[in-house]
């Protein structure tokens, strides 16, 4: 289903068309709507999704893909953001909104009343000095906020550092569950010993961290077993958050963007995987069968993929036809273990 706000953000964004504009493109922008925007050269798009990048790549558009805190030299006349789901990375935007405008520049926020989108503008009328009001339009905000005198910086939970968490690893906001330990991974890493003697998978064998996260499963599972490391992810944060955590732990791994494993030709002997169900605001129903997919193409003929996943979701029976070996090896009252063989 079509994002509103992402569809109603195109329209404005096309509308400032002899503005030097920059667009943060965050995972609550629906993909589809990207199709609409007009090319230009002084349209700059930033997403911090990889599967955004590229499909502004293919569109023709000019896109990078980064974290939000990334270097930006210039600035623009226009900024646009369709509110994001993680708070830390509205207020930091708001906040470098005031370094990116010019005098009296605007930045167009714009998301559904459950976003908490008319808070949002409310402050970031007052942090740049405004006096814009929402303009509601059935269940979606949009605020056009004009930059004068910046105020005191709204909290973002330290958004663009590199913060240490429980385990000895460092993660930030815009990481899913960045500061805490995902219970689900930590039960699949509790399973792990058992199943690499079970399946015979032998030291020094290649591993894909599916969806890496800050890098937990991989930095767990070199724990218990050397193994070649591939880690991917197609989140900007969570890959300099993986990339940090293997250099502290000293992994010799690889750390690589994409989308579900796109951009990766080789097969592997383990694959591990804690797969997302949400894409921005929304629950996602293709996800999980897009990453058990992708998993089985990225598999050996006798590889071995484990998956954990909240225990109300179907893997089992969304991986047959998919896989030939379906065995759940771990359950309990939250999450259930389930290991795949071609």
């Amino acid at each position: 289903m079509t994002d509103l706000s992402s569809q109603q953000l195109v329209t404005l964004i096309n509308q400032a068309s002899d503005q030097d504009s920059l667009w943060f493109v965050d995972e609550a922008t629906d993909i589809a709507c990207l199709a609409s925007v007009l090319p230009r050269e002084n349209l700059t798009l930033i997403s911090n999704r990889f599967e955004l990048h590229q499909q502004a790549i293919m569109l023709g558009l000019n896109s990078s893909f980064s974290d939000f805190d990334v270097a930006i030299e210039q600035q623009f006349q226009q900024l646009f953001l369709r509110i994001a789901k993680e708070k830390p990375i509205v207020h930091f935007i708001i906040n470098r909104s005031a370094e990116l405008l010019v005098r009296e520049g605007v930045l167009t926020l714009i998301g559904e009343k459950s976003d908490g989108t008319k808070t949002y503008i409310d402050k970031a009328k007052k942090f740049l000095g405004s006096s814009a009001t929402a303009k509601k339009n059935n269940i979606i905000y949009t605020g056009q906020i004009r930059r004068y005198s910046p105020g005191t910086p709204l909290p973002d939970k330290g958004y663009d550092k590199l913060q240490p968490i429980e385990g000895d690893f460092f993660s930030k906001p815009g990481v899913f569950g960045w500061n805490k330990v995902d219970q689900g991974s930590a039960y699949l890493i509790e399973q792990l010993e058992e199943l690499l003697k079970q399946y015979k998978v032998k030291t020094g064998a290649t591993l894909l961290d599916l969806g890496c996260g800050y890098g937990y499963l991989s930095v767990l599972a070199n724990k218990i077993s050397n193994f070649k490391i591939t880690a991917t992810d197609n989140n900007a944060v969570a890959l300099c958050c993986c990339e940090h955590n293997f250099e502290q732990q000293q992994i010799n791994g690889r750390v690589l963007a994409s989308h579900v494993g796109n951009t990766i030709d080789e097969r592997f002997d383990l694959i591990l995987c804690n797969p997302p169900f949400h894409t921005g605001f929304d629950t996602d129903v293709d996800l999980t069968p897009l990453f058990l997919q992708q998993a089985k193409d990225h598999l050996k003929s006798d590889g071995l993929a484990v998956f954990v996943v909240n225990s109300f979701i179907p893997l089992e029976t969304k991986a047959e036809g998919v896989f030939g070996k379906i065995d759940i090896v771990a359950r309990n009252k939250q999450f259930k273990v389930v290991a795949l063989s071609r």
